[in-house]
């Protein structure tokens, strides 16, 4: 832009500079018209795929976890069943009202 007395003056007005090309800047400005970088560092990593393999390896961490907590108690309870018919019977044998009340009146 050129004033009234012939010099160019810069269109950015508050001399920010392309982080990457070095080319002038708009103060408003987020994606460089030059190079096409956007100025916040972030922006030019972090993308929508990116996120979705994220959300994906997020997924396939709890899927892991429930599986080994799945494994986790499928071994404690095969080893009490082992336990529980391991065990001697020495338990009294109930028996029931009707068995009682029948061996009672025969007597």
């Amino acid at each position: 832009m050129e004033t009234e007395s012939g010099s160019k003056q810069s269109s950015t007005s508050g001399g920010r500079l392309c982080r990457y090309c070095a080319k002038p800047l708009e103060d408003a400005a987020v994606l460089c018209a030059t190079c096409g970088h956007r100025q916040k560092w972030w922006r030019n990593h972090v993308r929508v795929d990116h996120i979705g393999l994220l959300i994906a390896l997020g997924a396939m961490y709890l899927g892991y976890r429930q599986f080994v907590e799945a494994r986790r108690d499928r071994v404690e309870a095969s080893e009490a069943l082992s336990r529980a018919s391991r065990a001697p019977s020495s338990s009294p044998t109930f028996l029931s009202t009707a068995d009682r009340f029948r061996n009672n009146w025969r007597t």
